[in-house]
């Protein structure tokens, strides 16, 4: 990073990164902030918005290190950094993270030590959660609930998948065979054909249904 001679103000990076040591404030681009004090506190945005970006904030970080400027509080959100997105965005992050952890701990298949690492990690977040709410940052609890059944349903797909769908035999209405090869996502499953070979994608939540209603003729054991 180079420093201007007639303004408190760096830039590096051809010119596409810049940080203003008056206000403490960098941008990538000239537009998508990245760092600002918000309530005297010095918020850094490390969400990952692409390859470019991500040099622009170890470049900052470095600057910032170099002038013995500390970031208080480490945020992940998507649009630009400003007191507004802060206080609405910034603890999306976090109640995910935490609430996904949660979850994970409630699984039975969970090692204790993991489970130990989990908690620890919960704590963690909490504290970030604590030091955000004190400068502004808010969460209503419908978000929260929203962000839990997400996670409970993508770990309950993922159970039913281990336990009922993994290396099964699915029959459909035209009598065709399908494998279960794996979970191909929160929701879907992906299945080979074993007349042909070909591959496909199913909603997971289709075969449930299917498997409740007619156990024999749609869904088999191997």
């Amino acid at each position: 990073m180079k420093k201007l001679k007639t303004r408190n103000e760096w830039i590096g990076c051809n010119r596409k990164c810049r940080f203003f040591g008056d206000k403490i404030e960098a941008y990538s681009y000239d537009h998508w902030c990245f760092v600002k004090k918000i309530n005297g506190k010095v918020i850094f945005n490390d969400y990952n918005y692409s390859q470019t970006t991500r040099k622009h904030q170890w470049e900052i970080k470095s600057l910032l290190k170099k002038l013995g400027i500390k970031i208080d509080i480490i945020v992940y959100i998507s649009k630009s950094l400003t007191k507004t997105s802060f206080e609405e965005y910034s603890l999306y992050y976090f109640y995910d993270k935490a609430i996904n952890l949660i979850v994970k701990n409630n699984t039975k298949r969970i090692r204790s030590q993991t489970k130990l690492e989990n908690i620890k990690e919960i704590e963690k977040i909490k504290k970030l959660i604590k030091e955000c709410k004190k400068i502004g940052a808010n969460f209503c609890i419908k978000k929260i609930l929203s962000i839990y059944k997400y996670h409970k349903r993508t770990r309950d797909n993922k159970e039913y998948f281990l336990k009922n769908l993994k290396n099964k035999i699915i029959i459909d209405t035209e009598g065709k065979r399908f494998i279960v090869i794996e979970l191909f996502s929160n929701y879907r499953v992906r299945l080979k054909c074993i007349n042909n070979g070909a591959k496909y994608v199913a909603n997971i939540n289709n075969l449930k249904k299917e498997y409740k209603i007619c156990k024999l003729s749609t869904l088999l054991c191997a």
